[in-house]
């Protein structure tokens, strides 16, 4: 249970922003391509106080202008990303309201485990490059540290539910869109390079071309380090492709490419105890899109992916060396077609239908050394078969837009689901909204489930969900937005092959943010989440998350930008219950920095820097997972 000085912390820290009031994420710009005049006008109003010329794809499948998205979301835009200065996904989305990001460790690239309002499993939330899963069948997992930065555009976060439309993810869904391709025959892009303590390496470039018909984005890159802490050594190297084609003035065909292939220590302890692994990584889409007639899109896309997973360990159990290794390998592929209707005033119908083929091959061998006899070798192989086909409709009336939405799942191993959802938000004034969300949900068991006997008994896990909230601006000066939950998931599993009780998540996240005044910015966030366990978590104690992010920049637009970010997170007792050796009482704050002191024709170059962990905090749920102490790294970059 969290002790009272924590509870004091995390609602102090609620409080006070519930006060302040808090704004919604900074968003990308990206305009309508097709509203009717009046409803243009709505938005036009709206963007004088939410910046809302951008569009959400994730909740609906088909761009939506935010102010008629009701549901709970958030966007990060690649000039956010960038001035956070890291090097992971993970990172960058541990920093947002709602996302509880447990992290293995904090080295150059960290990799976290999701916990989305507090909800537990990895495979809760479903991640997605471009509309293309990406998680892990052999365990749900969302293995986003392997997609490099600077390919991304934006980020779309969605938390809770959204099976209405995306079928398993309960926890909700995290779209990586990644940058367009070129629009000029003058090539456009970045080189960007940085160096750190440890040998601490991350070296990036691509560049955007058009040429005929045919426009280009290519990107490849590498990270390296002999490890932060630990001998935590990690390298990888990364590759992303994409290629357009216009076919006519209302078709377009596209294929992308993209392969990541991380090499890493997961820990080291000592000679007797370590763990090392390798998890190549490769997807790929071919689509088209057409309009054939005025507020007609139609998408067709073939996708696949392919990861295979290598962990070796050693470790000391009950005096034997023990040494096994686990091989993994997914292999997935699909269809999908999307159909978005636009002809009607103020309604906007999306409907689709997807197959997906999946297929787990998964080999673990035991190796005792000093006894023989306790060999062993585990071999599986298992294939899931899913089909989806979902509609929702985007119906506005004057400031009220309501958008139910229902999708059905046919899978080989857990047979039918349907879930419904209901979204509504209304204008109450200029300057404010109102959001409401009911929606149910549900999330396939990891196909490793299905290397045990007694696997066929397993049922995929159900939620029930509520979420309310308001955002508003304040003089124009201060934007606020504040969100409450309730989620009822049943069918918790508990075990490989068992379901276990109901368990409960209570909360409330806000943000604030500060326009900028002669060049200064702050905003801040927080969540607190109050747990109701069964008796397979916890023991079926209830507990609590308490997670607070501030920031205070200052940006010039020229010249210099500097940037303060300190993080606090309280995890609750099922993350460390078991290890003697844990610590939540730091606060830990980095900097970044950046510069760009030339003008004319190196006005492109850039230099920057970070200091991590200015005060050499921690932050750990156990020992072979202690973050590292203050760090620094500095690099330049070349934007041509």
């Amino acid at each position: 249970m969290i002790n009272a000085r924590n509870r004091v912390i995390g609602v102090g820290l609620l409080s006070g922003l519930l006060i302040l009031g808090a704004g919604q994420q900074a968003l990308a710009q990206e305009e309508m391509q097709f509203a009717s005049n009046d409803q243009q006008l709505d938005i036009d109003v709206l963007r004088m106080y939410f910046s809302d010329e951008n569009l959400v794809e994730v909740t609906t499948r088909a761009p939506q202008p935010l102010p008629r998205v009701a549901e709970n979301v958030t966007i990060i835009s690649a000039q956010q990303i960038e001035e956070m200065g890291y090097h992971s996904i993970d990172e960058v989305l541990s920093k947002l309201a709602g996302m509880v990001v447990v992290m293995g460790h904090r080295d150059m690239v960290a990799k976290g485990s999701y916990r989305t309002h507090g909800l537990i499993d990895a495979s809760h939330v479903l991640i997605l490059i471009d509309g293309v899963r990406i998680n892990s069948l052999f365990g749900g997992e969302p293995y986003s540290y392997g997609v490099p930065l600077q390919i991304v555009k934006r980020i779309e976060v969605v938390k809770g539910p959204v099976s209405a439309v995306w079928g398993s993810a309960l926890g909700g869904a995290i779209n990586i869109i990644t940058k367009d391709t070129g629009n000029t025959a003058k090539p456009e892009g970045q080189i960007k390079g940085s160096y750190g303590e440890a040998r601490t390496q991350d070296y990036n470039a691509d560049t955007a071309v058009k040429t005929g018909p045919f426009s280009y984005y290519l990107y490849a890159g590498r990270q390296d380090s002999q490890g932060l802490r630990e001998d935590r050594w990690f390298y990888s190297k990364r590759f992303y492709g994409k290629v357009e084609a216009e076919l006519g003035q209302k078709t377009q065909i596209g294929l992308v490419i993209g392969h990541s292939e991380p090499y890493y220590s997961q820990f080291y302890v000592a000679p007797d105890n370590n763990a090392n692994g390798s998890l190549p990584h490769s997807w790929g889409t071919l689509s088209i899109d057409s309009s054939p007639a005025v507020g007609i899109d139609i998408r067709l896309s073939l996708n696949g992916a392919r990861m295979d997973y290598t962990q070796n360990t050693t470790i000391m159990y009950y005096g034997d060396l023990n040494s096994y290794s686990l091989f993994n390998n997914d292999k997935s592929w699909g269809c999908d077609a999307t159909v978005a209707i636009n002809r009607l005033p103020n309604n906007s119908i999306v409907l689709g239908a997807e197959i997906h083929r999946g297929q787990m091959e998964y080999f673990l061998g035991d190796y005792y050394p000093n006894n023989p006899s306790l060999n062993n070798t585990r071999e599986k192989r298992v294939l899931q078969e899913l089909q989806g086909y979902f509609i929702n409709d985007s119906i506005s009336w004057g400031d009220l837009t309501v958008t139910p939405g229902i999708r059905f799942d046919q899978s080989s191993l857990i047979g039918d689901q349907t879930s419904p959802s209901l979204a509504v938000v209304y204008r109450l004034t200029a300057s404010t909204l109102i959001r409401a969300t009911v929606a149910r949900g549900f999330a396939n068991p990891p196909l490793y489930n299905y290397a045990f006997d007694g696997s066929e008994t397993i049922k995929p896990e159900k939620i029930a969900s509520m979420q309310g909230g308001v955002e508003t601006s304040i003089l124009d000066a201060v934007r606020f937005r504040a969100t409450i939950f309730h989620h009822n998931v049943k069918d918790t599993w508990g075990g490989v092959t068992l379901n276990g009780m109901h368990m409960h998540r209570d909360g409330v996240e806000t943000e604030i943010e500060t326009n900028e005044y002669k060049g200064f910015s702050a905003n801040a966030n927080g969540t607190y989440i109050h747990e109701q366990n069964p008796e397979t978590f916890s023991g079926g104690k209830n507990d609590e998350i308490v997670a607070a992010n501030l920031v205070f920049a200052y940006n010039d637009h020229h010249l210099l930008r500097v940037r303060l970010q300190g993080s606090y997170l309280w995890l609750d007792t099922y993350e460390w219950e078991g290890y003697k050796e844990h610590d939540f009482s730091g606060m830990i704050w980095d900097a970044t920095f950046g510069g760009t002191p030339f003008s004319g024709n190196m006005q492109g170059l850039e230099f920057f820097g970070a200091v991590h962990n200015i005060f050499s905090n921690t932050v750990y749920w156990g020992t072979e997972y202690k973050n590292p102490a203050r760090w620094v790294e500095v690099g330049v970059s070349i934007t041509y």
